[in-house]
């Protein structure tokens, strides 16, 4: 009998011993949720002053209009200059209709550095686009002739521009920047 007692006294401290663990636990994962992005739209944590933007030029193409997206950075902080280090280009550009088209571009990891001046507006143009093999718009998009511009199909299309660079070569954890805008094709 005694010794039910002494197990029953050691499950009630097992027992106890997990439920703390659990909850250290869910303490701990809780207080980690807004390092991945609290907007739900990924790692976009901008850690220095800069104002980062893209655009299309229309918000209706027809299907005969070449698509034009650009996007604009600009570093707002207290020195004249700043170096970043970023992979090629610094800019990716990508294309959704949210259901089977996906396109989007390649940055290669080599680092480079580019000078951003204070106040001084950069723009950079979405002048190319991965395809994917399987993708049901490469089909399309060869008929097209891309060297005389970017033309999709009838539909309703999300651009997301995002800029990933660090303040030195040696940084490991980019500056996210991402901007989003909306356009629409129909046909003519």
């Amino acid at each position: 009998m005694a010794m039910d007692k002494g197990l029953q006294i050691h499950q009630k401290i097992n027992m106890t011993f997990l439920k703390m663990l659990i909850l250290l636990l869910g303490i701990f994962l809780s207080s980690c949720q807004g390092d991945i992005g609290s907007s739900g739209e990924g790692a976009q944590q901008p850690q220095e002053p800069f104002e980062f933007s893209v655009f299309s030029a229309q918000e209706i193409y027809k299907t005969t209009d070449s698509i034009n997206i650009w996007a604009t950075l600009k570093y707002l902080g207290n020195d004249r200059y700043i170096k970043v280090w970023h992979g090629e280009p610094i800019i990716l550009f990508s294309i959704t209709d949210g259901k089977d088209i996906k396109l989007g571009g390649v940055r290669f990891l080599t680092k480079t550095s580019s000078i951003l001046k204070r106040d001084k507006l950069y723009t950079y143009e979405c002048s190319s686009i991965l395809l994917d093999g399987n993708d049901p718009i490469v089909d399309y998009l060869n008929e097209t002739n891309l060297e005389k511009g970017l033309f999709l199909p009838p539909g309703e299309y999300e651009v997301e521009a995002v800029g990933a660079f660090s303040l030195n070569d040696e940084d490991t954890t980019d500056i996210g920047l991402s901007a989003k805008t909306r356009f629409k094709v129909i046909d003519p």
